[in-house]
């Protein structure tokens, strides 16, 4: 007693107010009991968010290049209050710039629901994208609180691992432990599913009412469920925006791109690949995407056939009769590329640059194929033609391709086309990728919405908000019965190849049959299957018969850049010139200099004789 008197009286105090405080914080906030231990968020709003759980342990240290384990399990109440760290990525459409608050520890998702006791609450879960490479659950544009309040249901996002981490292929390297090191990212997201299956209903979800919905490479992921085995059950419906199931590698292209990274960092065993820190394999990555791997930039990681995580193409599936696929809504954006215009001059590139590539694919029809772009867009500069043909071709076509098997067999599919157009001044990147995020979550006000071409002001908040309410109403509406007809939009019917129903989206919404058709006829005959094109080649900037001529350089450069080259070349010219003018004279005098003294020593010697 002595010694608390005099030393430690303040600190029994400090602790009986910390236990007091954490037990009050505990009661006072929303509480779950689920099967890996309590969970303790907060409420705001009318909404209970429990944000950062985790659905695995952490994929470093021996952990790294294998299936996620099974949940972890926690004695303690966890505040789950804010984001997980992301899984580590470098960025290369800006700069290659590293996400902050990464770590391997990193397989984790958030949850969003209404306030109150309600139960079989519908869920949606949400697959970011990022091309395998980047991206992350902690976007303030994908928070789903809005989404949730809106629908009365439950929203969900998830996290998986990207680039070298998540989708490398070390089979022919490590051997049968690392059979599913290719789709690791894949098994994640099945990870997350099936921990979602088992704790949702605690939540207040209905496990048997799950959509997944994601955009780009969440799309190409929710095609890829779609697809594997070990995902069946988990979820009842897909919502793809922007991406496609084809988009697959095979198992040739997975260890040739392994081998290339390899060869890279001049590693030889999968020891030396795992004894590098999490930032050396994004140096590694980094390199490879900026050096001889640049032509396998867009495909380099992505799902692949392991025989084991996919076993084959998704049209393969759908065209067993005795497959049954859930329902589908599927859409792309009208301008998909245009949003990668600011790089590499895409927009400046010429015809001639797409020409090999399309008459590859159209079986020599590339003028035609111009032709046709040209008479539904007169206004197209050869840079925007490629840009069109290049989102239709990796964005568009195969979206349809998928409706077109789907609706043949009898399966329910619904196809949008997002048209809205950015409204930001100066901007004419029209509806590029990724546009719709902020539209569908309705997160308007989130600090990346002006990243997605979205400008919102006092004058147009009330359209936009009225255009993002429509929209989130039709996917609430898929989400709970399978049909996204809404009071708003009206009857969305399903697709079909005959009349081709399409819900055009756009400040003023209307269902078109066969929209933007002559654009859709030119591709007739190109299966858009993942085989024809294969992933790799499913872009000019990755086809063997591409080339880098000087107009394309040219173009690419710009007016000004050349220009300025052309000038500094007859600058360098004309200097060089001039230095090697001067160079001669000093020779030429130099040689004289040595005649007329040879000369007069002669002279001398003559004259002492």
């Amino acid at each position: 007693m002595t010694y608390f008197r005099k030393t430690g009286w303040p600190a029994l105090f400090a602790v009986c107010f910390w236990l007091f405080g954490a037990a009050a914080w505990a009661q006072s906030s929303p509480t779950v009991e689920t099967g890996s231990g309590t969970v303790v968020g907060q409420a705001q709003d009318g909404i209970e968010s429990f944000l950062g759980i985790p659905f695995a342990p952490s994929t470093g240290g021996d952990r790294r290049f294998m299936p996620p384990g099974p949940p972890p399990a926690w004695e303690e109440p966890l505040r789950a209050t804010s984001f997980g760290p992301a899984c580590p990525s470098v960025d290369p459409t800006r700069g290659n710039i590293r996400i902050e608050n990464s770590s391997e520890d990193c397989l984790s998702l958030n949850i969003w629901r209404p306030e109150g006791d309600a139960s079989d609450l519908p869920v949606m879960v949400w697959i970011h994208g990022g091309g395998y490479q980047f991206g992350s659950a902690r976007s303030e544009v994908i928070n789903g609180a809005l989404l949730a309040s809106r629908g009365k249901m439950i929203v969900v996002t998830i996290q998986y691992r990207l680039g070298i981490l998540g989708w490398m292929d070390l089979t022919h390297l490590g051997g049968d432990a690392y059979r599913t090191s290719g789709n690791n990212g894949v098994l994640d997201q099945v990870a997350a599913l099936r921990w979602i299956n088992n704790n949702i209903s605690a939540f207040g979800g209905n496990p048997k009412n799950v959509t997944i919905f994601g955009e780009s490479a969440g799309a190409v992921s929710v095609g890829t469920l779609l697809n594997t085995k070990l995902a069946r059950g988990l979820f009842a419906r897909g919502i793809i925006q922007s991406g496609h199931p084809f988009i697959l590698r095979t198992k040739e292209e997975s260890a040739f791109v392994t081998s290339s990274i390899m060869e890279e960092g001049g590693l030889e065993t999968v020891a030396a690949l795992k004894a590098l820190s999490a930032e050396e394999i994004l140096d590694l990555q980094t390199s490879y995407l900026s050096g001889p791997g640049q032509a396998y930039t867009l495909g380099s990681f992505l799902p692949s056939l392991d025989g084991e995580v996919l076993t084959d193409f998704y049209g393969d599936k759908l065209a067993d009769p005795d497959f049954e696929p859930v329902p589908v809504m599927i859409g792309s954006n009208r301008d998909e590329f245009r949003n990668w215009a600011h790089l590499n001059g895409i927009a400046r590139l010429p015809f001639d640059f797409y020409e090999p590539w399309l008459d590859a694919l159209t079986n020599g029809r590339s003028a035609t194929v111009y032709d046709a772009y040209k008479s539904e867009r007169p206004d197209l500069s050869d840079g925007e033609f490629g840009m069109a043909v290049m989102g239709d071709a990796l964005f568009r076509m195969p979206s349809i391709r998928l409706a077109e098997k789907m609706s043949a067999n009898g399966h329910p599919v619904w196809m949008y086309l997002f048209e809205f157009e950015t409204n930001v001044p100066g901007s004419n990147v029209g509806s590029p990728h990724a546009m719709d995020i902020p539209i569908v979550f309705g997160n308007l006000d989130a600090p990346q919405t002006r990243q997605h071409h979205i400008l919102v002001t006092n004058e147009n908040r009330q359209s936009l908000q009225q255009f993002s309410d429509r929209v989130q109403d039709a996917w609430i509406a898929f989400a709970r019965s399978g049909d996204p007809s809404t009071a708003s939009l009206g009857n969305w019917p399903a697709y079909d190849a005959q009349t081709r129903a399409t819900m055009v989206l756009n400040l003023e919404s209307r269902v078109e049959n066969d929209p933007v058709s002559t654009e859709r006829k030119i591709w007739d005959g190109v299966p858009f299957d993942g085989v024809n094109p294969s992933a790799h080649h499913s872009q000019p900037t990755s086809h063997p018969d591409t080339k880098l001529t000087l107009s394309t350089i040219m173009a690419v450069m710009g007016p000004l850049q050349v220009a300025l080259w052309s000038i500094g070349l007859v600058l360098i010219l004309l200097l060089g010139a001039w230095g090697l003018r001067r160079l001669l004279r000093r020779s030429k005098k130099a040689n004289q200099g040595q005649g007329y003294s040879a000369t007069g020593i002669s002279n001398k010697q003559s004259v002492s004789r």
